[in-house]
């Protein structure tokens, strides 16, 4: 998976010549976040907080914000 903000840094980088002010980056942030919760409302991604992650070992990691986003498990990709 894929750690939320990690995500939304790669995008903001990609779209960075085209955002001229502070208000641009948090308008685009803002949208960016809108177009994540809605692939998690179509079944696209999933999320899964902080607390359902586990390391290498199967140890649980501290209970922290983070979000992880991944692929859904019932996303048709071959449709996309």
């Amino acid at each position: 998976g894929v750690e939320e903000e990690e995500l939304l840094t790669w995008y903001l980088e990609q779209k960075e010549e085209e955002l001229e002010t502070e208000e641009d980056l948090d308008r685009e942030r803002s949208l960016a976040k809108k177009v994540l919760k809605r692939m998690v409302k179509d079944n696209i991604f999933m999320q899964i907080r902080g607390d359902g992650l586990a390391d290498e070992q199967g140890n649980g990691l501290q209970q922290d914000a983070s979000v992880v986003y991944i692929m859904h498990p019932n996303c048709a990709v071959e449709e996309m």
